[in-house]
């Protein structure tokens, strides 16, 4: 009921498929609502109830399944990971500040 960042949740979404998962820890922070759907932890109706609204429509779930991959391509990378952590420190550091390189 606590897991920050399950990594099943990206590589799902990195391999095009949309996420039907409760909404806990950082998970909700993971998928956005065009790239599955999230439920309240401890319901299985809530859970049985997400599933179907997932596979209603199939057209529906690709376009979904494609959001999450675009998703995970774009925030997800190391790249993109790396200028977050970058833009993190610069703003922690003045521009001012002196270079200890040589």
């Amino acid at each position: 009921l606590s897991d920050t960042a399950p990594l099943v949740i990206l590589e799902a979404m990195a391999h095009g498929l949309p996420v039907l998962a409760t909404r806990v820890g950082g998970i909700p922070h993971q998928v956005p609502e065009s790239c599955g759907r999230l439920v309240e932890p401890g319901n299985p109706t809530a859970l049985r109830d997400g599933l179907r609204s997932l596979t209603q429509d199939m057209t529906q779930l690709g376009v979904m399944g494609r959001a999450a991959q675009a998703h995970v391509a774009q925030h997800c990378s190391w790249d993109a990971s790396a200028q977050t952590a970058l833009a993190a420190y610069r703003s922690l550091v003045p521009a001012s500040a002196p270079s200890s390189s040589p």
